[in-house]
């Protein structure tokens, strides 16, 4: 059997697209893994005080988490949160609502104090989630045009094509 030099595709793709994402921010971090268990931040109006809009680290969330769990660092985008100590970053996912306030204060409302739970991510890091263009019904043989809406006054996806840093 003749070899043709390509891999298979691994698990590990995705995971290294997060560590990649990750090593943006924070070069030193090595590892990127799901967290098992959700966690609350108390957000206080300190944190909100020293907040900046549309950045990844130092939104009122990012502060907190900090403040609570004395990390190194914490990246917070529009959907996922990531939590580093020392060289291990640990993924999370925000609520919906916890989203909107995000989205809400990058465009200028301020970030209201409370309580804000993170979660386990619903789709472990290497496990393929559905992508919004996927299809099981009837094919008809057309191409659907891909339709993508940008939001705009907020803080970048991380890994996206419209990104910028810190």
């Amino acid at each position: 059997m003749k070899r043709t030099g390509r891999k298979k595709p691994t698990a590990g793709k995705r995971s290294d697209k997060a560590l990649a994402i990750v090593r943006k921010f924070f070069p030193t971090v090595n590892r990127v893994v799901d967290a098992t268990k959700g966690i609350t931040i108390e957000v206080t109006p300190a944190d909100c005080g020293r907040a900046k809009k549309k950045a990844h680290g130092e939104c009122a969330l990012a502060v907190a988490c900090k403040r609570v769990c004395g990390l190194d660092g914490v990246i917070v985008s529009r959907s996922t949160v990531y939590l580093i100590k020392h060289r291990r970053a640990t993924r999370y996912q925000m609520l919906e609502s916890t989203a909107k306030e995000i989205v809400a204060f990058d465009r200028g409302a301020y970030f209201d104090p409370g309580e804000y739970c993170l979660k386990p991510p619903a789709h472990p890091l290497g496990e393929r989630s559905a992508s919004p263009g996927s299809y099981s019904g009837e094919r008809t043989g057309e191409v659907a045009e891909a339709r993508r809406h940008y939001t705009s006054g907020v803080r970048t996806v991380l890994g996206g094509r419209r990104e910028n840093s810190l």
